[in-house]
C-alpha cells in the first residue's frame, strides 16, 4: 500500500493519522509506504498520480515484464474509499492473494503425502481464512506449503490429536511425525520428536527454530570449552528442523502469539 502525498496538501495532513493507524493494524500483513510527491516527482509521475492524497495497492504475484522496455510493471489497484483506517484495512485485506490449501477429511491424505515442501497446517475454529494466514502463505510461497483445517474436520482433528484451537502443526519432507507449535514454543518443546536432540537442545538453550541460531550457540559454547568442534548431532538435528519447518519457526511463533491466526 503506497500513499502519494504533498506536504502542502491539507487533505493529506488530515488523512495521515488514519493511514498510520491502518499501517499499524496491518503490521506484518501488508507493507505500507508513502511517497513525497515534491521530492520524488519522477516516481509520482510514473505512477500516474494526478491528485493528493492518492493511495495505490500493489498486490504480490501480479505484474509482467514489458517486452519493449524490458522493465517489470505491476499494475496497482487504486483506492477510492473514505480517508480513514477502517475502509483502508478492508480494502487491503480484501485484495490479499490466498495460497492457503483447504485441508479437510477428504484432502488430508493428499496434503500429508505431498512432501515436495515442508508443510504447516493451522487447525482453527474460524470460518474464514485470516489475513495473517493469507499473508504467510504468500510470504512463504515456494518454501512452505500452508494448509488450514476447521474444527469440524473430525478425522483430521483426531489424526493430529488436536486439543486446542488455534494450533499449528508442521511436517517435514521426510514423512516424519507432525510437530505442534504453540506460543512460547522452543527447541526443548519438540525434543521428544528428535532422537538424541534433548542434550544438544538443553546445551544450546536455543530460543527458536532457526538452525543457524542453534549451530551458532553450540559453536559458542564449544569455543568456551577450548574446542571448535560442533557435535554432529547438533548440525544434523538443526538442519532436520529447518527442513521440517521451512526455517520459519520464529515466524510461526510470532503469528500464534499475535492472536490473529
Amino acid at each position: 500500500m503506497v500513499e502519494y502525498y504533498a506536504d502542502w496538501c491539507g487533505h493529506c495532513q488530515q488523512f495521515a493519522p488514519g493511514y498510520e493507524k491502518a499501517a499499524n493494524n496491518l503490521h506484518g500483513i501488508v507493507k505500507f509506504g508513502a511517497v513525497n510527491a515534491d521530492k520524488a516527482k519522477a516516481t509520482t509521475a510514473a505512477a500516474g498520480v494526478r491528485g493528493f492524497p492518492t493511495v495505490k495497492l500493489y498486490v504480490p504475484g501480479t505484474g509482467s515484464n514489458n517486452p519493449y522496455t524490458k522493465k517489470w510493471f505491476k499494475p496497482p489497484l487504486d483506492y477510492e474509499g473514505a480517508r480513514s483506517a477502517k475502509p483502508l484495512v478492508a480494502f487491503a485485506t480484501g485484495a490479499l492473494p490466498n495460497q492457503v490449501v483447504a485441508v479437510n477429511d477428504a484432502t488430508l491424505a493428499a496434503f500429508k503425502s505431498n512432501n515436495t515442501l515442508p508443510r504447516a497446517v493451522l487447525f482453527t475454529k474460524k470460518e474464514e481464512t485470516s489475513p495473517l494466514l493469507k499473508a504467510l502463505s504468500v510470504a512463504l510461497s515456494g518454501r512452505m506449503l500452508i494448509g488450514e483445517a476447521r474444527d469440524t474436520s473430525a478425522a483430521a482433528v483426531a489424526e493430529f490429536g488436536v486439543a486446542d484451537f488455534p494450533t499449528v502443526f508442521t511436517l517435514d519432507t521426510e514423512n516424519g511425525p507432525p510437530i505442534v507449535y504453540g506460543a512460547g514454543h522452543s527447541f526443548q518443546a519438540c525434543r521428544h520428536a528428535h532422537v538424541g536432540w534433548a542434550h544438544t537442545c538443553r546445551a544450546a538453550g536455543a530460543p527458536d527454530l532457526r538452525c543457524r541460531a542453534v549451530i551458532s550457540q553450540v559453536r559458542g559454547r564449544a569455543e568456551a570449552r577450548g574446542t571448535h568442534h560442533i557435535p554432529r548431532v547438533a548440525r544434523q538435528s538443526a538442519h532436520r528442523l529447518r527442513r521440517r519447518d521451512g526455517g520459519q519457526g520464529q515466524v510461526w511463533r510470532q503469528a500464534l502469539e499475535s492472536g490473529r491466526l
